[in-house]
């Protein structure tokens, strides 16, 4: 008797764009109240319009007012991360004063293409089936995909949305992240 989980056949060009490490854009909670109150509303449109982190960090670079709106967001959220290898997904979020750091990997058990998106099943929790995965310019938008009955019940998941991680940067703490992001780019 094999006890070894055998996966099916996924074409690895489906997730192949998508693997190494992401880090989630503080804004990116569907651009909900808070954001859109520590923002603005134009703030929110003008920044998720942005097509990479490069662009974003040119428009805090080009507006201080925005720069010094979204340095306040970034240290009153939590940092979220996101490793996608070729047989697990891991999202990771970091400590704050309310709730404890979190890692929580679960294994691909499929990967499928619907549309313009990537299905990853990876079922992390009875009522999630999976993750939905896109790419909008250079960003990576992940929405979570409901299991069963859930996906009539529940209104859509929420978009985060993720840009890669700089490989070569050493690991830096949320502070040392959002001069990073404010900051000119190349200082």
């Amino acid at each position: 008797m094999n006890n070894v989980v055998a996966f099916p056949a996924s074409p690895p060009s489906l997730l192949q764009p998508f693997l190494g490490t992401w880090i989630r854009d503080p804004m990116s909670v569907s651009r909900n109240k808070v954001t859109k109150r520590a923002l603005g509303e134009e703030g929110v449109k003008r920044l998720w319009s942005c097509r990479s982190i490069a662009e974003l960090r040119q428009c805090l670079q080009d507006d201080a007012v925005l720069a010094e709106k979204y340095a306040a967001l970034c240290q009153s959220r939590m940092e979220g991360q996101l490793v996608i290898a070729r047989r697990t997904l891991t999202f990771s979020r970091s400590a704050t004063r309310f709730v404890e750091a979190r890692t929580v990997t679960s294994a691909i058990t499929r990967v499928a293409a619907e549309g313009r998106m990537i299905i990853v099943h990876n079922a992390p929790r009875p009522t999630i089936s999976g993750h939905a995965l896109r790419r909008k310019g250079e960003w990576l938008l992940v929405s979570e995909r409901y299991a069963g009955g859930n996906a009539s019940l529940f209104p859509p998941s929420p978009v985060s949305r993720y840009y890669r991680a700089d490989q070569d940067a050493p690991a830096v703490d949320a502070d040392a992240r959002v001069v990073q992001l404010t900051a000119p780019h190349g200082s």
